[in-house]
């Protein structure tokens, strides 16, 4: 407990302080620190709570009448995408009903270490509450061996927040961005019965985050570059949108940050380029990955205009993060990329069948205009085209249900179409090599640094009356 008096002080000093009660079993309850207002958009999930949760609260307090809520939620989605931040501004909207309401963050570490009972014991001891379980599939609650005793536990604890018929409410919230793995006994009717998935913002709602943190900064910006950085942080959070904006600041010098700022921030902080790394680079790489990346960008435009128009390519070394379903957590770094700004899912025949003359055209680029082919680049290029195509033959059904010979049958059948492939892609390279060539010169000179959008090499792949035609489309 902090005094008045100790308050009084430090907000004349400028200090703040959070009041805390700390239990065996964890880090301890806080006065929530957010409401709904803090968070930028999200406003299906604020609509289901206010639905759910705080209008029978609200209404049971104003007529002293008992409420219904339901205790256990999950909030599923990828990492950083406001799960833990939502709870929290929930917990903040509930204190405004009722002022003594807290909020509980626990970790699986916690739960690990504490057990459930102690865990469980402490919102009801401490409620009304709103308590969250971080990342809660990595407490293992499955049928498997030992673990199995560890999901009854948790079962039970769960079922008996359905009992607490107090006017002091608890609600407990599991967050994890792995829902796949948590036992489908958790998802049931009196326990975590309510499913809330999160993603990251859309574009308006990073226009309208990046417009109040830059005129908290006092920068302005032109609106169309503003709706185009926008554009270029597709699927990211809002963690990482703020993380550029303040790299662009750094990037500027004490100046007021520029677009080439804000795109050099996102080239390195987004899709990992290191532009630092051209110095360790021979002219031999450089032009070797040229020619691999430019003939890749090609085949995109021949194949999927569109997918071409936002994509981006680089020369450079690149450190990408491994995804979230990536066996191997290092990073990888190779010498140049093409990044599609707008990540969509390839789902039918022809699309996959555009992603493989893709993956392929690259070796091809370079055996066409080097003569010969670096065949230790980027050769996973090569086994995922080959992976898609069995993909293709086997109806998508994995290669553990089929018999040995059908698989056999279907590898065969891939391997000749690939075979196929690289023929179409080779006469399609050679037609067009002049093109590619100046491509590759223009993306090696000091001009574009090694970087650009891929509609940058437009001029070098149609005539000018076609640019300008196609620009004059695009613009309508």
């Amino acid at each position: 407990y902090v005094s008045k008096p100790i308050k009084n002080i430090y907000k004349k000093i400028g200090g703040t302080i959070i009041e805390q009660n700390y239990s065996e079993g964890g880090d301890g309850w806080t006065k929530p620190r957010y409401t709904f207002d803090d968070i930028i958009g999200l406003e299906e999930i604020k609509a289901e709570l206010e639905y759910k949760v705080l209008s029978p609260i609200r209404q049971g307090v104003k007529n002293d009448e008992p409420y219904i809520i339901p205790h256990g939620w999950l909030f599923e989605g990828i990492s950083r995408s406001g799960k833990s931040f939502m709870a929290e501004a929930l917990a903040g909207e509930l204190q405004k009903i009722i002022p003594d309401f807290k909020f509980y963050l626990v970790t699986a570490r916690d739960i690990l270490e504490a057990g459930f009972k102690r865990i469980f014991e402490f919102p009801k001891e401490n409620a009304p509450m709103v308590m969250i379980i971080d990342e809660i599939d990595l407490c293992d609650l499955t049928r498997d061996g030992n673990n199995k005793d560890k999901l009854m536990e948790a079962l039970v604890h769960l079922s008996s927040l359905n009992d607490i018929k107090s006017k002091k409410p608890v609600i407990v919230i599991g967050a994890t961005n792995k829902v796949d793995k948590l036992d489908s006994a958790l998802r049931q009717n009196g326990r975590f019965s309510e499913e809330i998935p999160f993603t990251y913002p859309s574009l308006e709602e990073r226009k309208r985050f990046l417009d109040i943190t830059l005129k908290k900064e006092r920068i302005s910006i032109d609106e169309n570059n503003l709706v185009d950085i926008c554009n270029r942080l597709e699927n990211q959070s809002f963690e990482t949108v703020k993380s550029c904006i303040y790299d662009a600041i750094h990037r500027a010098n004490n100046c007021p940050p520029q677009y080439e700022n804000f795109i050099q921030a996102i080239d390195n902080l987004v899709h990992g380029i290191k532009p630092y790394g051209k110095s360790t680079c021979g002219q031999d790489e450089l032009a070797m990955a040229s020619c691999y990346q430019v003939g890749k960008s090609f085949m995109l435009y021949q194949n999927n205009l569109n997918k071409f128009l936002k994509s981006r390519l680089t020369i450079l070394p690149v450190r990408t993060k491994p995804s979230s379903d990536c066996k191997d957590l290092k990073t990888i770094a190779t010498l140049g990329e093409i990044f599609n700004l707008e990540k969509n899912n390839i789902e039918s025949k022809d699309s996959l069948m555009t992603e493989v003359r893709f993956l392929v055209a690259g070796r091809i680029t370079q055996e066409v205009i080097l003569g010969q082919a670096n065949l230790n680049y980027r050769e996973y290029d090569q086994t995922k085209a080959l992976e898609i195509l069995t993909k293709i033959f086997s109806n998508g059904i994995d290669d553990k249900f089929l018999q040995k010979d059908k698989k056999e049958e279907i590898q065969l059948k891939a391997f000749n179409e690939y075979e196929n492939i690289q023929k179409e892609v080779r006469e399609i390279i050679e037609i067009n090599k002049d093109k590619i060539i100046n491509a590759t010169k223009f993306l090696l000179s000091d001009d574009v640094n090694y970087t650009i959008d891929c509609q940058d090499l437009l001029k070098f792949f149609i005539s000018e009356q076609e640019l300008k035609d196609l620009l004059e489309k695009l613009n309508s």
